[in-house]
Order: C-alpha cells, then structure tokens, then sequence
C-alpha cells in the first residue's frame, strides 16, 4: 500500500506492506473470530520461540556460531510481534489513521514490518555463509569460537537490512529492484547450500573410508558429521518456509488484484500468519530436524533437573559413610566416562 505525504508541490511516498487499513469488519462477526484465533496464534508462536530459544541454549548440537545465529533469527519474531502490535489497530479501525505526525506509530510500525521481512529473506543466505566457513576449517572449526566472524556476519545482515528496509520504506527502490533483492539473496543461499552440502558429502565419505588419515581427524569427522545434521535440518526448515512463502504470495496476489474482495479479512490473516507467525510451522519442524532436541519437553528437563540433585546427594552421602573408593575402581570409572565421551562425539 503506498502512501504520500505531505502537499502538491512537496511530498514523498511510502511503501507500506499492509494491504488493508481501518477495515470495521475485522470487529465484526464472523470476521471478529479470525481475530481472536490470531491471537491464540500468537500465543503458541510466543510458545515455540521460547521453548526453540531455550532448546538452543541448553542442549547444545551445533557449533556455537550456528547456534547464536539460529537463537537470534528465533528472536526476531518479538520484532514482527511489535510490528503487528502497532499496526493492528489501525488495520481494523480501533485507532483512525491520521498524516505521519498524527500517527507515529503506524509508520514506525511499518518500518519495523519491513526490516523483519526482509531478515526473514536473508536468514537462509547468511546460515548457508556460516556453514560454508565450518566446512572450510574442518579440522579446526569446533576447537576455535571464531567471534569476529559471528558478529559480522550480525553486523553485515542487519546493516544491509536496515538499508533495504529504508528504500523499500520510502518507495526509493523501484519493485523490480526489491524483487531482484529477494530472488539474488535466495538464489545465492541456495547455491553456497548445495555446493557446501556436496563438499562436505565428499569429505564425509572419505572420512568413513578412512581414506586419508593424514588430513582427517576426530575433529574433523565430528565436525562433517555437524555439518550433515545441519544439512538435514536446514532442507527440512527450507521445505516448511517455501510452503509458507507460495502460501503468502498466492494470497497476496488475490487481494492485489482484488479478486475476492468480500474475504480480505481472511486473506489477510492468511498473509500475516505467514509473515508474523511462521514460528507455528518453523519451530516445530526446525526442532523435530534434530534428535535431541525433538526428545526434549520442559517437565522432561525439570524432572532431569531434580534427579541430577538427588543423585549428587545420594553420591555425597554414600562418600561419606563408605569411604573413598580404590584406586583401581576410580581408574576404571574415569577411563569409562572416557569412552562414553568419545563415543558421543563420533555418533
């Protein structure tokens, strides 16, 4: 929806991504019911981005960079969340739309709308860029934390974001010029993905082979196994977000040409769940793509929590009534933790 502002002979226009502003029917029955049910909708997104977020930081199953990544692109969702808090009650005419110093909000609100689109986009291309480095320093990327290459890679996303988001905004770029944005960023991304999925295929089978001992280490087939996880769950993550996004754009295509204009509260429900709560498909697919963390519940965690103190207890009490063990059985104990680690790291 484009906007202009100001007067006949000083003005500008802005771009902003909502297809329907005070539309009364939104309070309206049966209209009113799509309402509420977004609302729930947003409540089970708030849900499986805390538990994503939580899952993330606790049980950790990628190198940390990825990890900080995948928790910060989890995140993002509160500023979609804010986005849609600002613009909704204009959108359903609680609140009446005013010029742009009138309604502030509004126009913030659109602004943010657009910077969170546009992370969502780029999410795919700058993973694939943090998979491309893990899979260049194979040997040594699990030892090292690498946090200058995180942090720009943040810096580098949010930075060219923000200007996309300032063009898009203001209607300074031409629609062929965002659409050309869109296409490159995914295009790109789906190039580093299958070129780095394929590299890492080979070094894994050479790994297994046992081909070049030489080269190849532990770290190195710990860290080409990581690498195939994350392939896995990035493919399945891939398939879930093109349904949302075929979803998205075929119902925007309807309301632009106005094709059903009787039902553009529902389309725009449509619309805005796939933008603002795409966590409802996201986070379970992206939490099921990994064994660890598709096993974990939060009554799971709490119970494991108080058994770990129990024991400690039990194990405490037992030292001090029976003494310390022998020499031989503490040696055994810590060559079996050994292995048991080891073990892990290859699986």
């Amino acid at each position: 929806m484009i906007f202009l502002i100001g007067n006949a002979t000083k003005n500008y226009s802005i771009c902003y991504p909502v297809f329907i502003i005070e539309d009364s029917r939104s309070l309206e029955f049966p209209f009113s019911m799509l309402f509420f049910f977004e609302l729930f909708l947003n409540f089970v997104s708030f849900y499986f981005v805390v538990k994503g977020v939580y899952v993330a930081a606790r049980i950790r199953s990628f190198h940390r960079n990825l990890t900080a990544l995948l928790i910060i692109y989890l995140l993002q969702w509160f500023e979609g969340l804010i986005s849609n808090l600002l613009i909704k009650p204009y959108e359903i005419g609680y609140w009446p739309l005013g010029d742009i110093r009138e309604s502030p909000y509004f126009f913030i609100g659109g602004f943010i709308k657009w910077h969170y689109i546009l992370s969502l986009i780029t999410t795919l291309l700058f993973v694939s860029i943090e998979r491309s480095f893990a899979c260049y320093f194979l040997n040594d990327y699990e030892k090292k934390s690498r946090n200058l290459f995180f942090f720009l890679l943040i810096f580098v996303q949010f930075s060219t974001n923000m200007v996309a988001a300032f063009l898009f905004f203001f209607n300074a770029a031409h629609f062929a010029v965002g659409l050309a944005y869109i296409l490159s960023a995914n295009l790109i991304a789906m190039g580093i993905f299958s070129y780095v999925k394929n590299v890492n295929k080979q070094v894994t089978k050479a790994l297994e082979d046992f081909s070049n001992p030489s080269v190849y280490c532990l770290p190195a087939r710990f860290q080409a196994r990581e690498n195939m996880r994350c392939f896995q769950m990035i493919s399945r993550v891939i398939i879930a977000a093109l349904c949302i996004i075929f979803t998205g754009c075929f119902v925007n295509l309807i309301m632009y040409l106005e094709l059903a204009p009787s039902i553009d509260p529902l389309l725009n429900l449509i619309f805005e769940c796939a933008i603002n709560l795409n966590p409802v498909i996201i986070c379970p697919t992206l939490m099921g793509s990994v064994d660890a963390w598709r096993k974990f519940s939060f009554s799971n965690g709490f119970c494991k929590r108080i058994k770990r103190r129990m024991r400690r207890r039990i194990t405490n009490v037992s030292s001090t009534d029976g003494g310390f063990s022998s020499k031989h059985d503490k040696t055994k104990k810590e060559t079996d933790a050994y292995f048991d680690q080891l073990n892990s790291a290859w699986i």
